[in-house]
Parts: structure tokens; sequence; C-alpha cells
């Protein structure tokens, strides 16, 4: 599978820019993916489901936010 086909899972905090979570949709692990993600859901994420580069990104974008806070 290239990247270019690969879709994740992203969370986004309320009020954070960015994605706080990534879970990359590969299907190996239902059970637990699917955990996780109602996990997410109890916590008050956002949830989206974009392709790797786009989770990426949106992942960079909250470290860096999350850095430049300390």
């Amino acid at each position: 599978m290239s990247d270019d086909n690969v879709m994740c899972y992203v969370a986004r905090k309320p009020g954070s820019p960015g994605f706080c979570a990534v879970l990359i949709d590969d299907g190996k692990f239902p059970k637990e993916d699917a955990k996780t993600i109602a996990g997410w859901i109890r916590q008050g994420r956002t949830l989206e489901r974009v392709p790797l580069e786009v989770a990426q990104s949106g992942m960079d974008e909250f470290l860096a936010a999350r850095k430049a806070a300390k």
C-alpha cells in the first residue's frame, strides 16, 4: 500500500490547533482501534478520517503549538 492510499483517524482537541492523536487505519486490529476511537469520543475529541499526509501535518501543527506554549 502506498502512502497515497493510507487513511488515518485523527482527533482534534477543542481549542487546540492540529490533531492531538492519530491512528493509522490499516484494518489489522479492528477491536483495538475501535476501543481507541471510543476513548477519544469519551474525552470529547472531534474525529475525522484523513489521508496520512494530512494526519502528519496536523500532528506537526499540534506539537509545534504545544512546544511554543512552554
